[in-house]
């Protein structure tokens, strides 16, 4: 059973991630929270996925 709800896990994986790629990449990290996204680093902005094997893809909305 879950301890807290989609969001609030979805938000406290997301620091941990950057945390990680800032580690990673020994720089610091500017996020945009409403793009989800790195902003300014390109590099860094790449470790925030890896592209799919086929054929499996994201549908986009």
């Amino acid at each position: 059973m879950p301890i807290c709800d989609v969001a609030i896990g979805h938000r406290s994986a997301t620091v941990c991630h950057l945390g990680n790629i800032a580690v990673r990449t020994g720089r610091k990290l500017t996020w945009d929270p409403v793009a989800q996204t790195i902003v300014g680093d390109p590099e860094a902005a790449k470790m925030l996925g890896r592209p799919y094997r086929a054929p499996w893809h994201l549908l986009e909305s």
